[in-house]
Parts: structure tokens; C-alpha cells; sequence
């Protein structure tokens, strides 16, 4: 236990941590702020919002339809929104589109602006995957606010490869100071000896790993949770879930 102690104390003290630390931290910040927020667009009533504005107009908005999805409630939506119809070159999204609507059009029509497909038809709750995912699991699908756990499983991704990258710079390092330091005869010495020290450093560096990977998973919950809450998470899940036991 001494010897885990103290490579844990080497570990989260080491400069290339700290340093690493900021570093992932200046990213993830920049990445949720510049790509993800920054991305974000909506069209209501002719005019267009952007950014920060574009995810408080989406939630807004979507606050209206939440609830038990249903053709009716389809309906509502692309008469009161219509479908989108504009692309940009080498632009995201709809640009005339806005949460509600580019959820219909990617559930309830042909049209894809991955593709450039403009929407052409309209199907019906029970004739889309959407309707046959949930008539399979027997529940009835969620119309919610789901981009802010889109966000977090894309933020995830990203903040877990900078997370390895540091864990590698890091880790790496406890292995090989002894021997740089020309430790190594001193501590194979000792009664603890190679095999303890070896020992300590694995786990050491597993517990390391599960900490920062904590830590990165809890800072994108916070970011996404204040700036686009976490609605629709039961909705998710179930198909999730119920998709897994399939």
C-alpha cells in the first residue's frame, strides 16, 4: 500500500499531468464552444439564430411539442415550421431548418442533407424505423430535446482520445524514471523488491486511467446539462437498451 501511494503521488504530480490537464481542459472548452454551440443553428418564423441563441430558441420551441410522439403532433410541426429545403456547400445542417423540423425530416421523410436529398415524401409514424424500433420494445416514442446528449456522446469521444493521449504521456513516465534516475539497483534491493514495485505502478496507473477518464466524462455532463440540459434520457435509453437485448 505504501509503495501505490506513492506512485499514485508521483502520478498526479508529475508536471506532464498538470500541464496535460490544462491542456484537455483549453480543448474540450474550445471544442464545445467554437464546434459544438457554435454550430448550432435555428430558423423560426423567418429569422435565423446561431450559436448559443440558436440552442435557448431550439429548447423553447421544442418545449411546446414535448411530450408523446404522434402524426398529429407531426403535423403541427410542418405547419407550423414547414420542411427545410436549404443547403450550403461544405455547411452542417439545414440552414433553414430548425430542431423540430429537422427531427421530422430525418424520421418522417426521404429527405437528407448528408445526401442533398430535399424532403420529396411524407411517411407516417408507424411506416418509419422510428414507429417500428418502438412498436418492437411496445413503448410509445418521445418527442424531447435530445441535442445535448448528442453533444455529450460527440464530446465524449473526443475528450476520451485527449484523455489517452495524456494517460500515455503520463504513465509512460513511471516506468522508465528509475531507471533514468539510475534507481533501479537501489530498489530491486529493498525488500519489497521488483515485483511489489511493479505491482504498485499497474494499479497506480489503472487507477489514474479511471480518474481521469471520470473526470472527463463529468465535466461534459456539466457543460452539456447547463448549456442544453439533458432531456429525453429515458427516451433514449429504452432503445438503447431494448435494441441491446434484441
Amino acid at each position: 500500500m505504501r509503495l501505490y501511494r506513492t506512485e499514485i503521488y508521483k502520478l498526479f504530480h508529475n508536471k506532464i499531468f498538470k500541464i496535460g490537464m490544462l491542456a484537455v481542459m483549453g480543448l474540450i472548452l474550445l471544442y464545445f464552444g467554437l464546434v459544438e454551440v457554435g454550430g448550432e443553428i435555428a430558423t423560426v418564423d423567418g429569422k435565423f439564430y446561431s450559436g448559443y441563441e440558436a440552442v435557448q430558441v431550439n429548447r423553447k420551441i421544442t418545449e411546446e411539442f414535448e411530450g408523446e410522439l404522434t402524426d398529429k403532433k407531426v403535423n403541427q410541426i410542418v405547419e407550423k415550421y414547414g420542411l427545410p429545403s436549404k443547403l450550403e456547400e461544405n455547411m452542417p445542417g439545414w440552414r433553414d431548418g430548425n430542431f423540430l423540423n429537422d427531427f421530422v425530416t430525418r424520421y418522417f421523410t426521404n429527405g437528407s442533407w448528408e445526401s442533398g436529398e430535399l424532403p420529396t415524401e411524407r411517411y407516417s409514424l408507424e411506416k418509419t424505423e422510428l414507429g417500428e424500433t418502438y412498436n418492437q420494445i411496445k413503448k410509445t416514442p418521445y418527442l424531447a430535446y435530445t441535442t445535448g446528449w448528442k453533444v455529450f456522446v460527440e464530446m465524449l469521444q473526443f475528450g476520451l482520445i485527449l484523455g489517452s493521449i495524456l494517460i500515455i504521456c503520463v504513465v509512460s513516465t513511471i516506468y522508465a524514471e528509475e531507471s533514468q534516475t539510475k534507481m533501479l539497483p537501489l530498489i530491486f534491493s529493498t525488500k519489497e523488491g521488483k515485483r511489489k514495485d511493479i505491482t504498485a505502478k499497474i494499479f497506480a496507473s489503472f487507477t489514474f486511467t479511471i480518474f481521469l477518464f471520470l473526470w472527463i466524462i463529468v465535466v461534459n455532463l456539466i457543460l452539456c446539462w447547463t448549456i442544453y440540459g439533458l432531456d429525453g434520457f429515458n427516451n433514449i435509453s429504452a432503445v438503447v437498451l431494448s435494441n441491446c437485448r434484441m
